[in-house]
């Protein structure tokens, strides 16, 4: 299947920063875009946020003909993998703390209808659509843990409250949250690390979205101009994917196809590491 849509990614150090430790796995043949940032101080956060695209990578690429659900499982075996060895480089060098956090959409190969979320962090994924904003995923932060289990956030220290949850390169077992969503004609998604959205409110990444032509390029640029002049405080990174007016006929699986993929889908959220090399 052709591609029915355009992608433009850009990264920056910031203005503060003396390296970036973003990373991004942009794989417009494959459907696949991901942002990982990394954090741990020096070079480690650079190296964290690598490994995981590199993960990502060799399980995605050339997988569009395969089944949603194998790609689901493909991604998740490889922030395992990813995961194993952040820990291990992070004990072998006595890093007090190495990691990063991953965002990836994912489209669906057999329904240009469908796409997929994978969150682990406070990276985010929106869609924009007939004029609005929609924020897809929910940071795994304290304060957003607290706010789901109903808990008062009212005591707790406004920097506590964005301490991250969730990280890949930690001993426990990691947990991705995955969210099915719709893909429309001429939406627009934006994966982005939070050097953006600490810069950038989702009001004014609307007007931005609103006032441009609505082209990748223009609205990576408009997004960057801003989140320079509002200081850059940290690095950022996006992926704009911009879906076509006209989106092609869906692929219908057999059966076996379909019995095959659910399998797949619900071993993934199994979230099991099943020692896959």
């Amino acid at each position: 299947m052709e591609p029915y849509y355009k992608t433009i990614s850009f990264t920056h150090q910031g203005l503060v920063r003396k390296n970036n430790e973003d990373n991004f796995l942009e794989l417009p043949e494959d459907g696949c875009f991901a942002v990982m940032d990394g954090m741990g101080g020096g070079s480690a956060g650079e190296i964290a946020s690598r490994i995981a695209v590199d993960c990502v990578r060799m399980a995605v690429e050339g997988t569009w003909e395969d089944s949603p659900g194998e790609r689901k499982y493909a991604i998740y075996q490889a922030l395992h993998r990813a995961n194993a060895q952040i820990v291990d480089i992070t004990k072998r060098n006595n890093y007090q703390s190495m990691g990063c956090t991953v965002s990836i959409l994912i489209l669906d190969p057999w329904n240009p209808q469908r796409a997929f979320t994978c969150q682990i962090g406070d990276s985010r994924i929106y869609c924009y659509r007939h004029g609005e904003l929609f924020q897809l995923t929910t940071d795994h932060t304290i304060g957003n843990d607290m706010i789901r289990q109903g808990r008062d956030i009212a005591k707790v220290p406004e920097r506590m409250l964005h301490v991250l949850t969730r990280v890949v390169g930690t001993n426990q077992i990691i947990f991705p949250t995955w969210q099915e969503v719709g893909v429309c004609e001429n939406d627009i998604f934006l994966i982005c690390s939070d050097g953006i959205t600490t810069m950038l409110s989702n009001k004014k990444i609307t007007q931005i979205f609103t006032h441009s032509d609505q082209t990748p390029e223009i609205i990576v640029d408009e997004l960057k101009d801003a989140v320079l002049e509002a200081g850059a405080h940290d690095n950022f990174t996006m992926i704009c994917v911009k879906i076509n007016d006209t989106l092609p006929e869906p692929y219908v699986p057999g059966p076996i196809e379909i019995e095959e993929s659910d399998r797949m889908m619900a071993l993934a959220e199994q979230r099991i590491d099943y020692g896959i090399k």
